[in-house]
């Protein structure tokens, strides 16, 4: 665990664009979603309703959805993003990234992404799941939930990591433009 670690956490600052001030940071809107629905969901935020009680409020799913060729776009770029950083290929990766990301910077992205590369240990990344689950109002925005292990051979250490990718149609089409990652369980 102690050798993983460093690693670890240094590769997710780098996923997860770290060290942006707490008010820029991605909120949820209602934690009572679930982060891995089954179906992409559109959810009217001027339509939450207001119930009797405990003032539990209901969203209100909307049929609007992302086209199955945008969705094919998103979980290319996905894949894109996790083959380059796999393959520590900066070029490829900043490709992934939107220029006006939600998060994080692009030049100061590209620092880290190299930094991150120029690290001697080796690490691998095996996809275990990913899929899109929710899109915005104007369908150029769109979450996608990513399960992969992050594993060092040197240390024989995996680490299961949960991540949600906002992505943002930009003129060249779909980028990258936040991830937030979820718990970490680890296995040795």
């Amino acid at each position: 665990m102690k050798r993983i670690a460093p690693a670890l956490i240094l590769f997710l600052f780098m996923i997860g664009g770290c060290g942006m001030p707490a008010r820029e940071a991605v909120q949820p809107v209602n934690p009572s979603l679930s982060l891995k629905p089954k179906e992409p969901v559109l959810i009217k935020e001027d339509s939450l309703q207001k119930t009797s009680g405990n003032s539990a409020r209901k969203p209100v799913l909307s049929e609007r959805r992302l086209s199955k060729e945008d969705e094919k776009q998103i979980l290319a770029v996905l894949n894109d993003y996790f083959d380059a950083l796999k393959r520590k290929d900066l070029d490829r990766y900043m490709d992934t990234i939107s220029k006006t990301a939600q998060i994080y910077n692009y030049e100061m992205k590209r620092l880290k992404a190299s930094a991150l590369f120029e690290q001697p240990f080796s690490y691998n990344l095996t996809f275990k799941e990913a899929r899109v689950y929710k899109s915005g109002k104007d369908l150029r925005t769109a979450a996608a939930y990513a399960s992969y292990e992050f594993s060092m051979p040197e240390t024989k250490e995996t680490a299961t990591v949960e991540t949600v990718i906002v992505f943002k149609k930009d003129p060249e089409g779909w980028k990258v433009s936040a991830a937030v990652g979820l718990p970490i369980t680890l296995k040795r």
